[in-house]
């Protein structure tokens, strides 16, 4: 693993109202339309959260928000979740990939009130450019192995992963913040959004992606949440090791990998600073340490971003 490299800490969000094009459906009706607000931020980097906060005064039953290019094209689509058991908050997370093309794109934000009536509102995203490092990284021939295992129990393993990550669960936990870091150290060996080439034992390499941010710390150092929520996943899996993922909000969660012993269970409520088990070097690791992730609807963003944050 090479030394850490120092990262500015992204900055912080500025909301803006979104530009509102439609308001309810046309059906006649005595009642007065709701009041009702749109905010998101005016740009935000590769690898962040646009974050697309709804306050009506009449309950929110569901919604979503789309990022559309400059095509016209949908290129991701989020399920948003009430903020509030009143329902008049609602709140749309949209991660932004790493490898998103920066530039100019549209969100598109559909909502349906409790009446039925919905609301339409469209704005304006800035996604600005983050110029992420490479790095190559040897493995031994037993990373190899697990590298380039193809069997029925690991790819059930990842199969089952992905779709974990990717569940929208309305009755999740709501912790908005603020986030912590899980351990004390600042030593990174490698950052979130790396570009990696894997040099294999056989001499053939192979490109991907760092999805988190690695801490080189010895084994056996004592790995706490990020923050509150509950346990969707506590187990040893061939490519992470001794795993752990906390479910924060719906479609939110933090994963800690390559522990060499878990303090949680499966199901299990958590607060934040929970311990979650002890740091190791169980299934791909080249050494000691803790691989933590953040995903947002299946898609990994920067830990740092929610550090000290509240989302709303």
């Amino acid at each position: 693993m090479r030394a850490a490299r120092p990262r500015s800490r992204a900055r912080g969000l500025v909301a803006a109202v979104l530009a509102l094009v439609a308001v309810r459906s046309a059906i006649p009706s005595s009642k007065p339309e709701a009041a009702w607000t749109v905010t998101a931020p005016a740009s935000v980097r590769q690898g962040e959260v646009a974050v697309v906060d709804v306050r009506s005064d009449v309950a929110i039953a569901s919604g979503s928000a789309a990022l559309a290019g400059p095509s016209g094209s949908t290129v991701t689509r989020s399920v948003g979740f009430r903020a509030t058991e009143a329902g008049s908050r609602f709140v749309v997370l949209i991660p932004i990939a790493t490898t998103l093309t920066p530039g100019v794109y549209s969100i598109e934000t559909s909502i349906e009130l409790a009446d039925g009536a919905p609301i339409h509102s469209t704005g304006s995203l800035a996604v600005e450019a983050v110029a992420y490092p490479s790095e190559d990284v040897q493995l031994n021939a037993a990373n190899t192995a697990i590298r380039t295992d193809a069997s029925p129990e690991r790819l059930e393993q990842i199969r089952a992963l992905s779709e974990l990550l990717a569940t929208v669960d309305q009755g999740a936990p709501r912790f908005a913040g603020p986030f912590i870091t899980p351990v004390d150290s600042t030593r990174r060996t490698s950052l979130f959004g790396d570009r990696r080439r894997y040099i294999r034992s056989d001499g053939k390499a192979e490109t991907t992606i760092h999805y988190g941010i690695d801490f080189g710390i010895p084994t056996g150092t004592p790995v706490r949440s990020t923050g509150a929520g509950r346990v969707a996943f506590a187990g040893n899996r061939i490519s992470t090791g001794f795993t752990a993922v906390v479910e924060h909000l719906p479609g939110v969660y933090s994963l800690y990998y390559h522990l060499s012993a878990l303090s949680v269970t499966t199901g299990q409520e958590i607060a934040a600073g929970a311990p979650i088990g002890l740091s190791g070097s169980t299934g791909l690791s080249t050494g000691p340490h803790l691989h933590w992730e953040m995903r947002v609807n299946g898609e990994a963003v920067s830990p740092d971003w929610f550090v000290e944050r509240a989302l709303y």
